[in-house]
């Protein structure tokens, strides 16, 4: 499928463009990863923060620009006092759910409005945990002694994300595309660097095109690719329809246990639904979408300046295919143990399709005075793991 330009999009490399450097390696990530994973499983847990903290260290420290590499500082201390704030918050209120459930009845109006103010808290928290985890990585991100951070208030995005986010089931949907660019555009234009603020005029109308290419084309390529599992499957005899229903009318009746024939039917049929919804529906997204992200992308990089600074995408949507289908396929086929070359080809990927045009000067590049969070991103960690 061929990409549309985006208006001010480049059409291809200026003069003095210059790309961010990558030169992590596989074998070193899986050195950290590997020793991640043993003290992971005997901390019962408790060492992902620390585990996320070596793999962002080396990551940061393998990337560089104009000739000087990051520096990321956070530490898994940090990350760890967070989430256990907001686990112990989480968990307070929820005890006074169930007294409140337990002292005024299930069926109360009190607590069902309880309940509902819970989800809606919670929804709310995993908006705010976006905007201060990026304000934490910023904090903690240096090049050439000079760090990041965010103006603002966390909180007060919450509440304006959230009322947007509620824009989407009203519209079914439809406002994601102009959601999505108001979200962005906050985050971005509070975003500084030393003395320089990060600035992105990202406009959600030409996105609007993409986004209804790629929803048809979603549900498209679901019609084919879970029609045709499921008729190989049934052409295999694997979707035995009566005999599913003869063993529901027999639980019904008699709730006997069910007899050979009948359990291989039903783990026939589990997998047929397994390979319907994570390879039919799995794919149909990552395919479907990713015409609109990489317009997406490319939209943003052209939207935004720092500084001196202009950026521009070349991400394609074969190129975001093969990334995203691929990194599915590794993460499945390795049960997870491919994750470091996930890592590997995404830092690949975005040092590869983002272009730099002009050149910074450090010297005039001054200490932020944005004060940096006491605890690392534990809103986040509760809701939103993320990569690294």
């Amino acid at each position: 499928m061929a990409d549309v330009q985006m208006a001010g999009g480049p059409a291809g490399p200026a003069a003095g463009t210059q790309r961010l450097v990558y030169d992590g390696t596989l074998f070193q990530l899986y050195e950290i990863y590997l020793l991640n994973l043993v003290l992971t499983v005997i901390t019962l847990g408790i060492f992902r923060f620390w585990a996320k903290t070596r793999i962002r260290r080396y990551v940061w420290s393998h990337v560089s620009f104009q000739g000087d590499r990051l520096e990321y500082t956070g530490t898994g201390g940090e990350l760890f006092k967070g989430f256990l704030i907001v686990l112990g918050f989480l968990f307070a209120f929820g005890i006074l759910q169930v007294a409140l459930q337990f002292a005024l009845g299930p069926d109360s109006p009190i607590a069902i409005v309880t309940q509902f103010a819970f989800l809606f808290f919670i929804i709310y928290l995993s908006l705010v945990a976006h905007y201060t985890a990026q304000n934490y990585r910023l904090t903690r991100t240096y090049w050439r002694g000079v760090r990041g951070g965010m103006t603002g208030s966390g909180w007060s995005y919450g509440f304006k994300a959230l009322g947007l986010s509620l824009l989407l089931p009203l519209t079914l949907g439809l406002a994601r595309p102009w959601v999505t660019s108001k979200l962005m555009n906050w985050r971005a234009n509070a975003s500084w660097f030393g003395s320089e603020r990060l600035q992105l005029e990202l406009r959600a109308g030409p996105l609007y095109a993409a986004f209804f290419v790629s929803l048809v084309l979603t549900f498209a390529l679901a019609a084919v690719f879970v029609g045709g599992i499921l008729g190989i499957a049934y052409a295999a005899g694997w979707l035995d329809i009566q005999g599913l229903q003869a063993y529901i009318q027999q639980q019904q009746t008699y709730q006997t246990e069910p007899d050979e024939a009948q359990i291989q039917l039903i783990i026939r049929l589990i997998v047929v639904g397994y390979l319907a919804a994570i390879v039919g529906l799995g794919l149909s997204y990552l395919i479907g979408w990713a015409f609109y992200f990489a317009t997406l992308y490319r939209a943003t990089a052209a939207a935004a300046r720092f500084a001196s600074l202009r950026f521009a995408s070349t991400a394609t949507t074969g190129g975001l295919i093969g990334l995203w289908v691929g990194n599915a396929a590794i993460y499945l086929v390795t049960l997870g143990f491919g994750f470091p070359i996930l890592i590997q080809r995404t830092m690949r990927f975005i040092a590869r399709n983002l272009e730099i045009q002009g050149e910074l000067d450090g010297a005039a590049l001054t200490q932020s005075t944005i004060a940096r969070p006491r605890f690392g991103e534990g809103l986040l960690e509760a809701f939103d793991p993320g990569m690294f």
